[in-house]
């Protein structure tokens, strides 16, 4: 623990002084003056806004090992209400933590992900599709339905200004906010059902963890594939929160 230089915290269901960063410093017996770097309510994207930081200061500092925790109670904040839509977003929201480490690539390290080129872009004309606002009972989500046709047709344009000419990749963590969303990905970018398998067992098992959910999905599709002796597998992570943000990550797997 003792190693570790930079700590990022995510969460956007919760706040409270001193922070979730201030506690696991002393709870993971992290040096007192590690750099801490909490990010709040940025929604389910964060997670992936987390690792593409991580990578940017190991980039920029060799010797930096950077611990990034996302942790989310979403049902703290189920509201006293029969309305259908509050309902359909308790429905399938579930608390969860996630973590990891970013450091140097070492070649010599028998497994893990090397992080490459990471992007977040904000989709036009979509402010208003995610909202969570402040009531007299908390805070009150609303998702439109929209969201997966918006991400079906807005997300392949952006995906392949970010992706560029290369071929798509064999493996996708896609954050499964929603059975839909990743229906209308799967048919985008005509993937076959075995690449959309790790988010969906991820949404079955667990619902929408926020932030927390694209480790679960990263963390899902090595173990499908840990110890089978494959090649190298290069492969996207996308994440979506309010803006709408898309976050992008391009990675390649070492088995």
């Amino acid at each position: 623990p003792a190693d570790i230089t930079h700590l990022i915290t995510v969460s956007c269901t919760g706040q409270f002084l001193p922070g979730l960063d201030a506690e696991l410093v002393w709870l993971l017996d992290l040096s007192p003056d590690v750099q801490r770097i909490p990010l709040t309510f940025l929604g389910c994207a964060a997670g992936l806004t987390a690792v593409r930081l991580a990578d940017q200061i190991v980039r920029c500092n060799e010797s930096a090992k950077v611990l990034a925790v996302a942790v989310e109670l979403c049902t703290i904040h189920m509201q006293p209400s029969l309305d259908k839509e509050d309902l359909f977003a308790a429905g399938f929201f579930g608390d969860g933590a996630s973590a990891c480490v970013a450091e140097r690539w070492d070649p010599k390290k028998p497994e893990g992900y090397v992080l490459h080129e990471a992007r977040a872009e904000l989709l036009p004309g979509s402010m208003d599709k995610m909202t969570w606002t402040l009531g007299n009972y908390g805070f009150h989500l609303r998702l439109s339905p929209e969201i997966p046709s918006l991400i079906g047709t807005s997300i392949p344009p952006a995906f392949m200004r970010f992706w560029g000419d290369r071929s798509l990749p064999e493996w996708w963590a896609i954050h499964p906010g929603g059975r839909g969303i990743i229906d209308s990905l799967q048919e985008a970018f005509e993937l076959a059902s075995e690449q959309t398998a790790a988010s969906r067992a991820i949404l079955r098992h667990y619902g929408n963890m926020s932030s927390a959910t694209i480790l679960f999905v990263m963390d899902e599709l090595r173990h499908r594939h840990c110890g089978t002796n494959q090649e190298t597998k290069e492969g996207a992570a996308i994440a979506f929160g309010p803006g709408m943000t898309a976050e992008m990550l391009r990675f390649v797997y070492h088995p």
